[in-house]
């Protein structure tokens, strides 16, 4: 765990924040790649996105987590809300803030929403890989206790860890490397159906259908029910994506018929 890179004096190197914008930046260069491959895009297109998805995953995921910690953290001071430097971010209101943003991006700029979300989605997951080894530095979006689990991962004590001290020293399910090894194998998937598209929208649908999917097992073995939020057995992510793989399954029917 090296929740701190490194230090000089009371500046500090957090770790999840180096590998999320190494997220966005790998993202953002794989996204370029295909734009540049495809023709679908301008390469200046993509650049101009890229700060618009920033912000619009900020503000979802913060938004949801405020959503599902209103009572208990915000009603009674609700500017707290803004207080995005304390934390609490939940990361599928991210990729619904980031998805919403683009959608206002393409209006605004008069592209195609489809084609761009056909370049950019394989992207979007190799960015989610890289930012998910953040998630386990720093001993965010832990696991279930597994101690007989010949893989299980035991973190050790320490201050700056966003693990809670409870859970230190316990042999965990390394659910942030589950979630690593999902968003990196639909990011292959992705880049192969790229390579094969054969209607507008179809990298992107496919994305809707393997990403919940693969969420969902995930979810199965985190141990972080208080900070997801539950609702009859089921996480914020499980709920929420449930309605993301019927739409993304109805619309690559209807796409293929007319492809």
């Amino acid at each position: 765990m090296f929740p701190i890179l490194f230090q000089i004096g009371d500046f500090k190197l957090h770790a999840f924040g180096v590998m999320v914008a190494l997220g966005f930046l790998g993202g953002l260069w794989f996204a370029t790649k295909e734009a540049r491959r495809t023709g679908l895009v301008s390469e200046e297109v993509v650049n101009d996105l890229f700060l618009w998805l920033i912000a619009g995953g900020i503000i979802g995921a913060r938004l949801l987590y405020c959503a599902i910690h209103w009572e208990k953290d915000f009603a009674d001071e609700p500017l707290r809300v803004l207080q995005i430097w304390k934390g609490g971010i939940v990361s599928v209101g991210g990729f619904f803030g980031a998805f919403f943003f683009g959608w206002i991006f393409c209006k605004k700029n008069k592209v195609s929403f489809l084609d761009l979300a056909d370049v950019c989605m394989p992207g979007a997951l190799l960015g989610q890989a890289i930012g998910r080894i953040g998630c386990f530095l720093v001993g965010d979006d832990y696991g279930r206790p597994a101690p007989d689990l010949p893989w299980a991962v035991t973190f050790p004590k320490n201050p700056d860890s966003l693990l809670p001290e409870r859970w230190q020293g316990v042999a965990l399910h390394p659910t942030q490397l589950y979630m690593l090894i999902k968003a990196f194998l639909i990011f292959l998937v992705l880049a192969w159906v790229a390579r094969r598209r054969r209607f507008a929208g179809q990298v992107l649908y496919v994305a809707m259908m393997l990403y919940p999917i693969g969420r969902w097992i995930c979810e199965i073995y985190r141990g972080d029910e208080a900070e997801r939020g539950i609702w009859y057995g089921l996480s914020t992510a499980q709920w929420t994506l449930m309605p993301v793989f019927l739409l993304g399954l109805i619309q690559y029917v209807r796409g293929s018929r007319r492809g």
